[in-house]
């Protein structure tokens, strides 16, 4: 009995923190619109990946909460039913056909949150728990670096669909969203993603006397 609770409770704990992160990362985006919340959205993903007992979990946990995020954020798509085009119709073709456009897109809402969001967010999962290893260097510039190609990817794949690319939601701070011009979104979820590194690493590092010098210095940099 006490072995299947010692079992359960890193299984609970990565499932709570991967509803967590999904939500904490919608929040940021409209209609919810509380973009402060993304510079610590991706936190409680970087702790469900390092306390998970294997790749297969840390993927799992990252899907559910990338799947929830996208649930969220794609959620206007359900909303665009109501064009009927340009041919007259009776009142009972309308209905048919806005009973055929509910369903299809809510079926591309789950589609795409499952897929595009719940995969881009498996996989980065994935590569993340096997390269990481906790050593705050290769946490610093691997997540950062394959969480934009990952996001570049998924847009190129999903119609060139930019609502849920992270950095979109920097555009609400004046000074930051300037760096735009030089890398786009891209940069802008470059620079979300290292600051939640640097604030996972102030709070969970695994070396307490060294482990807030990167991290403060990182948050220091992206402050000036």
């Amino acid at each position: 009995m006490r072995h299947q609770e010692s079992r359960l409770k890193p299984v609970t704990s990565g499932l709570a923190l991967s509803v967590t992160g999904g939500v904490l990362a919608a929040m940021a985006f409209p209609p919810y619109h509380q973009p402060v919340l993304i510079w610590v959205s991706v936190v409680p993903l970087f702790l469900a990946i390092r306390r998970a007992a294997t790749v297969r979990s840390a993927a799992s946990f990252a899907w559910l909460a990338g799947t929830i995020f996208g649930l969220f954020v794609s959620a206007p798509l359900v909303s665009s039913h109501e064009w009927t085009g340009w041919a007259a119709l009776s009142r009972q073709e309308l209905a048919a056909m806005r009973s055929v456009q509910w369903w299809f897109l809510r079926g591309m809402w789950v589609l795409i949150s499952v897929s595009a969001n719940g995969g881009m967010w498996a996989l980065f999962a994935v590569v993340l728990k096997k390269t990481w290893r906790d050593r705050p260097w290769r946490l610093i510039w691997i997540a950062p670096t394959l969480w934009v190609a990952l996001e570049w990817i998924r847009v190129q794949l999903y119609w060139r669909f930019h609502w849920a690319v992270i950095g979109n939601t920097a555009a609400d701070f004046p000074a930051i969203r300037q760096a735009a011009a030089l890398g786009g979104p891209w940069l802008l979820s470059l620079l979300i993603v290292t600051v939640n590194c640097a604030v996972f690493l102030l709070l969970f590092g695994a070396r307490p006397r060294r482990r807030n010098l990167l991290p403060a210095g990182i948050c220091g940099l992206a402050l000036v």
